[in-house]
């Protein structure tokens, strides 16, 4: 079976709550009620009819981020998440974008190498999945990763097909 945890839908602005603009929190669709707050400093924009006539959260700053201090995750568990995203203008000394941190452990999940994209995700001890050998940089993509905590390994997905697999190290 598949159960959601956490649900972000960008394009459903409904879930968007606003203020001067910016976006400032968004629900989650899971029924779990977790909701991500932006950063005060932040510039998160809704756009409207971005991609295939679906409205998007642009996160269009270097100090643009969202955070959840109320979402749990079972442990020895798999878990798989997606994200449908599109980077541009790569900060060259910005290397991550999307990490979860839990109980003082960093597990960075989306990063970028130099100046491209290609989907690499991480954990703390250092194992690097990729999604892509080729840099997905202003291309809208899928990209998942299932992290197996019981059989402690990792397997990446790009547009739902399978790049990689290997052993989680925690």
């Amino acid at each position: 079976s598949i159960s959601t945890r956490l649900w972000l839908d960008m394009d459903d602005q409904t879930t968007l709550t606003s203020s001067g603009g910016n976006v400032t929190s968004i629900a989650d669709k899971s029924g779990n009620n977790y909701t991500f707050n932006a950063s005060s400093n932040s510039t998160l924009e809704s756009v409207n009819a971005v991609q295939n006539g679906k409205n998007i959260l642009r996160f269009n700053g270097n100090a643009d981020y969202t955070n959840s201090t109320l979402t749990t995750f079972a442990t020895n568990a798999r878990h798989k998440w997606y994200f449908v995203l599109k980077t541009t203008n790569i900060d060259n000394s910005l290397d991550s974008w999307v990490y979860v941190n839990s109980s003082g452990k960093q597990h960075i999940l989306m990063g970028s190498s130099g100046q491209t994209f290609k989907g690499y995700w991480y954990n703390k001890n250092g194992y690097r999945p990729s999604t892509s050998t080729t840099d997905l940089n202003d291309s809208w993509n899928i990209l998942a990763v299932e992290w197996d905590e019981v059989n402690d390994t990792a397997t990446t997905w790009l547009n739902g097909t399978q790049v990689d697999t290997g052993t989680g190290s925690g």
